[in-house]
């Protein structure tokens, strides 16, 4: 699974000074420019993200920016390289009290693409109890849309090379989302993203299976495109809008979600009112909380003698995370602080808890290390945004741990589909029975498949190619070494099976670096250039055992169990 984090001006100026509470010379001159993101604070191969979600509605609310965007195109404006993922949609909250979506289904298939998206939402409209009374409409109109979108986008080649496209489903239950989900697939999506669950309760114990939960839509709707997939051998992907669960992860995985997106970790630094710092233990802390008094509005009328008291807090805090006070003397102070701004009083009690377990001395993250103490006090944009980036550092660990990342991929194939259009790759190379046992061995499971081309290198299974008669030489294979050593960088976990040069790149590719990469078939073979059939099938079924044994072992038992559950209810559920 993929995390995707909507990009909502969450920067922060890299230089700013904790001490005197000020910006730098280069925030001031062009703070688009000169500010930093998540990414280039914790550097691409550690960042805790695997995508950027951009909503439209939330760009247009700043002309410049917006401006910029579509100049300069989504990576460059976020100082991103191409490879890194960015998914667009149109974001519908923002439009929610609207009769219709404020955009054309043409124009924001062109918006997309002259953007650099890699992936685009189809038009959606959300349908939320507070608008029950329109969801046949709203609902229909979400699926006009997507069909629109789909027949736009299969009109030109330019389209179908520049862009995938995600058809959205919304619904009021689970029946009209998995009726929504049919029709997506029957449509031509191979990735559908589900949408208006962000608000809806989790629901794992849920007695009613049709209701509106997470779990209910995510479990009915993966029985009908598990039974497409089994059907018609094509994979498709499941995005989840809105939802960072932990507790839901290993059930995502085990129904076919390949990618969700939120920013409720990132968030939650200054929304929450208590449990603004995650740790890795699974405990939540209080941040200090010292408001800047010209800034805030609710102490910015009070004496100036408030403005002593929080140099005081601020001065006592620093000292007592070098030891050199006691938490008594910096209580004092803090007591002193808060009575005169207001703050509730039970809030001593989670300061103290806070102040006496120090968790931020404790975090290997590089917020904490880097400005220490200041990430604990709830003061600023540049102390809270960094808070939260600490946050999501938090959650991507325990979300990496539930469901690592993990690649496996083989060798492209001489024989071809000979389709002079561009075809999705998996597609280009079923023809060969070679492939096609390594294809359905694989398209179930919660991985991300590669393979490995003469011609374009190492490329996603859906990736758009045209035809193509070459085969790897010895001269690619140094390229090809290179290329992946630069790809592989953030999988957990690496499998590849295949035999020849092909072979030859990933086991270079294996003594060059530290990644953890399997290959096959196991060194009793390597010396065959090809494998017969049932041979290979057997390596296939060695190959994919290999692999579920590195998925975790709850998400695997939860996996299976819920595929058997569904097999029970499945004439119930249809």
């Amino acid at each position: 699974m993929k995390y995707f984090i909507p990009e909502w001006d969450d920067r922060v100026d890299p230089e700013y000074d904790f001490t005197t509470d000020s910006h730098s010379k280069k925030h001031y001159e062009d703070p688009y420019k000169n500010d930093v993101y998540i990414w280039n604070i914790f550097g691409l191969d550690k960042v805790p993200i695997d995508g950027v979600l951009i909503s439209r509605m939330k760009i247009i609310e700043n002309k410049n920016k917006y401006k910029k965007i579509l100049e300069e195109g989504v990576h460059k404006f976020l100082n991103l390289p191409k490879d890194f993922e960015i998914m667009g949609d149109c974001g519908a909250w923002g439009y929610i009290d609207q009769e219709e979506p404020p955009f054309k289904t043409s124009e924001t298939l062109e918006y997309y693409i002259k953007c650099g998206f890699d992936y685009g939402v189809s038009i959606d409209h959300l349908i939320v109890p507070a608008y029950y009374k329109y969801k046949e409409k709203r609902w229909k109109l979400t699926l006009e849309n997507a069909r629109e979108m789909f027949e736009l986008w299969q009109s030109k080649e330019h389209y179908l090379n520049s862009i995938r496209i995600i058809g959205v489903a919304q619904g009021w239950n689970v029946e009209s989302y998995r009726k929504a989900v049919k029709e997506l697939l029957r449509i031509g999506y191979d990735y559908i993203g589900l949408g208006g669950l962000a608000r809806a309760p989790t629901g794992l114990k849920s007695d009613n299976e049709d209701i509106k939960t997470l779990s209910n839509v995510v479990r009915g709707v993966w029985l009908d495109i598990r039974r497409w997939m089994d059907e018609t051998k094509r994979k498709v992907d499941i995005h989840v809008f809105g939802i960072a669960r932990p507790q839901l992860i290993p059930l995502l995985m085990s129904c076919g979600v390949t990618s969700f997106d939120s920013a409720s970790f990132l968030r939650r630094a200054w929304l929450s009112a208590e449990n603004n710092y995650q740790t890795l233990e699974g405990k939540s802390y209080s941040a200090i909380r010292i408001p800047q008094t010209e800034r805030s509005p609710r102490v910015k009328d009070i004496e100036n003698d408030t403005m002593e008291l929080e140099k005081s807090a601020l001065q006592m805090l620093r000292l007592y995370d070098q030891g050199k006070v006691s938490i008594n003397d910096l209580m004092k102070v803090l007591n002193e602080y808060n009575n005169m701004i207001g703050q509730r009083p039970e809030i001593e009690k989670l300061y103290l808890e806070t102040l006496r377990d120090m968790p931020w001395k404790k975090c290997p993250c590089p917020i904490c290390k880097d400005i220490g103490v200041e990430v604990i006090i709830f003061r600023g944009n540049n102390r809270n945004r960094r808070r939260g980036f600490h946050n999501t550092w938090v959650f991507y660990q325990t979300f990496r741990e539930m469901s690592p990342k993990i690649l496996v991929f083989t060798s492209c194939t001489a024989k071809k589909d000979p389709n002079p259009n561009l075809i999705p790759a998996y597609r280009r190379y079923l023809p060969s029975p070679i492939f096609k046992v390594f294809w359905e061995n694989t398209l179930d499971l919660p991985v991300e498949i590669g393979i490995l081309s003469a011609k374009f290198g190492l490329i996603n299974w859906r990736q758009m190619i045209p035809n193509y008669d070459y085969k790897m030489q010895e001269k690619d294979v140094p390229i090809f070494v290179e290329e992946l050593k630069e790809k592989l960088k953030r999988y957990n976990k690496i499998f590849f099976i295949g035999l020849g040069l092909y072979r030859n790149v990933a086991q270079k590719v294996k003594e060059e670096t530290n990644y953890k990469i399997d290959i096959f078939p196991k060194i009793e073979l390597t010396d065959r250039e090809k494998l017969d059939i049932i041979e290979y099938t057997k390596q296939v079924k060695i190959f994919r055992e290999a692999i579920t044994q590195a998925i975790p072992e709850r998400s695997r038992i939860i996996a299976e169990n819920e595929l058997i559950k569904n097999q029970h209810t499945l004439e119930r559920f249809l």
